[in-house]
């Protein structure tokens, strides 16, 4: 079935609902503070000390992507290497996000895709709207000295949501049970692992060079990850969880037209079926297509399953 003249616009709303959690993450107005920006080095090293990250990154902009949406100081002058890649990486939980949200919404519309975008979302929410607000403004809250975030950065946001996917990754790929993931040889399990590592894990660093979080911070934030993506990892497996994911699936093939495939939660047959190698991901276009094709069917089969005890 072909999708709505509506479907475009319910996609964009869809996307916008999507990534304003990531927005929520965003530090409070610079206007509403009494803050001073260095626009030198030696202005930096003189406001904020010659020991400061600030002295030893230099200015950083202004710019309100960079300071508002990727919540990351980045610097202005006599720009390094390692200054480019670690502002690369702190915009990589952002990043990850709409590519996500991108991939799920053109190519593979599947249970995995929407449980990768709830992850970031709710680690997000967690960490700004209840932990942030319950330390408060704690003696090891405060950003290092110069930093172009005002926010209070205990815990490091960006290292609880790199880490928290990283871990939640590294456990589907090993230990999960879905569908594709059951197929996989150990040499492309090991792949996935050592990709999502190169891309994941330097996240942590990147903000303690920046110079926007202290060293407790990142650490703080990234064992708050490491714990919330093991629960996170068990969370979806819950039969309640398994009921709420079926029931939103249909809803939205109902009236958004847009088919979600269960390919995350296996049947008692499904369980005992021999696992086979896939030898390549190309199939998850082909088979969204089928199922776009088949709606009906879709709806009715995919998702009718029994529950199986996590």
């Amino acid at each position: 079935m072909a999708p709505s003249s509506s479907t475009p616009r319910w996609l964009l709303l869809l996307s916008a609902f999507l990534a304003a959690p990531a927005m929520a993450n965003s530090d409070s107005d610079d206007d509403s503070v009494d803050y001073v920006r260095c626009t030198s080095f030696d202005q930096c090293c003189e406001m904020w000390g010659e020991h400061s990250k600030r002295c030893e990154r230099g200015p950083c902009t202004s710019n309100w992507i960079m300071r508002k949406f990727f919540s990351l100081s980045m610097p202005l002058d006599s720009i390094t290497f390692w200054d480019i890649i670690c502002t690369i990486y702190s915009m990589v939980p952002y990043l990850v996000l709409i590519a996500i949200i991108v991939e799920a919404l053109l190519r593979s519309r599947r249970y995995t895709r929407v449980f990768a975008i709830l992850l970031p979302i709710i680690l997000t929410v967690l960490n700004t709207v209840i932990l942030v607000k319950i330390l408060g403004d704690c003696d090891e809250c405060p950003r290092p000295a110069g930093s172009c975030l005002v926010s209070n950065g205990l815990p490091s946001g960006h290292a609880t949501n790199a880490i928290g996917l990283w871990t939640w990754v590294v456990l589907e790929t090993i230990v999960g049970v879905g569908e594709r993931v059951r197929r996989w040889s150990a040499g492309r399990k090991a792949v996935a692992v050592f990709f999502a590592t190169l891309v994941l894990t330097p996240v942590p660093y990147s903000r303690y060079y920046l110079g926007d979080h202290t060293a407790l911070q990142v650490a703080v934030g990234s064992a708050d990850g490491l714990v919330l993506g093991v629960a996170y990892f068990f969370f979806i497996r819950w039969q309640g969880m398994h009921r709420a994911i079926d029931a939103l699936a249909r809803v939205v093939g109902r009236y958004i037209k847009f088919e979600i495939k269960d390919d995350f939660y296996l049947t008692p047959n499904q369980l005992t079926e021999a696992p086979r190698d896939d030898g390549t991901i190309a199939d998850d276009s082909s088979e969204s297509e089928n199922a776009g094709a088949n709606p009906s069917h879709t709806v009715e089969k995919e998702l009718q399953t029994p529950y199986v005890q996590a």
